[in-house]
């Protein structure tokens, strides 16, 4: 047996395990604290351009490297978090400093150079992303600087110890240390223990694995599924500009996201207990059924993109 198994967390979570599983009162307690918390990402959202890098080519580089370094799933879900916050703010803070600065006489020049250096930077801002959320994650698995160089370097980017650390709390400062801790992952996992625990007859351990497909389908076509969500809720095909800003706290509800996720899992592991399983977790979150089965039906389109997929 190797030190990582012994000393390590297990390579998947043990749901429902008879004598040291978490005590109900202590589920209701974790639901609860986590549903605050994705009140409060809702409320932050509001007026923020966040999304824009949390999809697409910067979720698949993010997922690549966290593949490489050997880190668990939770590190890739919130390292993307991380990233997509950071560069948000980073980039409106950039942009607001130009626009208002009087030193600048082209601006419109000094934010192209600008744009030439921050593409230059931007596997090192991700690869810091990666390390801040494996601290995160495991206590066994952080990624270190010296790990960090070496990729680097292999990568063609020469950086000393000094700036890749100076690059990790560049992020840290820009978030103003408020970084994300929770991802979606977290929901799901506790939605699953409280759902094995009141229906003993859910196979969540075969869930939990389909959600993971599920979950990196959803993150890496972020902006398409949330497209097509927010086509449904507005029930128009022309999606404008505002509407997606108003449909921002949406994007950032991570109880939303779970049940929808799990709701596609239970599709495709069985479909004869969907209904049976969306109306349970429907209940442990009051979110409504019908949202749960329109989003879930958003992710099976995307994960099974077979004409006439769908569900009923």
């Amino acid at each position: 047996m190797s030190a990582g198994q012994i000393f390590g967390s297990p390579p998947e979570p043990i749901f429902n395990l008879d004598g040291v599983c978490v005590q109900p009162d202590l589920l209701e307690d974790i639901l609860h604290i986590l549903a605050s918390r994705s009140e409060e990402r809702t409320k932050s959202a509001v007026g923020q351009n966040y999304g824009q890098f949390c999809g697409g080519d910067c979720a698949k580089y993010i997922f690549l490297l966290c593949e490489r370094f050997n880190q668990p799933p939770e590190t890739r879900y919130l390292a993307v978090d991380i990233f997509d916050k950071f560069m948000s703010k980073h980039l409106c803070g950039l942009y607001k400093y130009i626009r208002t600065s009087k030193k600048y006489v082209d601006r419109k020049k000094e934010w192209e150079d600008l744009e030439t250096k921050l593409s230059r930077l931007m596997c090192l801002r991700m690869v810091s992303s990666v390390q801040l959320a494996s601290k995160l994650c495991s206590h066994c698995k952080i990624l270190t600087l010296r790990k960090c160089q070496r990729f680097l370097a292999a990568s063609g980017h020469q950086y000393t110890l000094d700036s890749i650390m100076l690059s990790e709390l560049s992020i840290l400062k820009t978030l103003d240390f408020k970084v994300p801790s929770a991802s979606a992952l977290t929901y799901i996992e506790a939605l699953l223990e409280i759902l094995g625990y009141n229906d003993s007859s859910t196979n969540v351990k075969v869930l939990h694995a389909t959600c993971l497909d599920v979950l990196d389908v959803t993150i890496l076509r972020r902006q398409v599924v949330y497209n097509k969500l927010c086509t449904l809720a507005i029930n128009s095909i022309e999606v404008t500009k505002e509407d997606l800003e108003q449909f921002a706290t949406v994007e950032e509800d991570m109880m939303f996201l779970a049940v929808a996720v799990i709701g596609a899992a239970t599709y495709i592991v069985d479909q004869d207990t969907l209904h049976r399983v969306v109306d349970h977790i429907s209940k442990i979150t009051r979110i409504p059924f019908a949202d749960i089965l329109d989003f879930s039906n958003i992710l099976i389109q995307e994960c099974v993109p077979v004409q006439g997929t769908g569900m009923t």
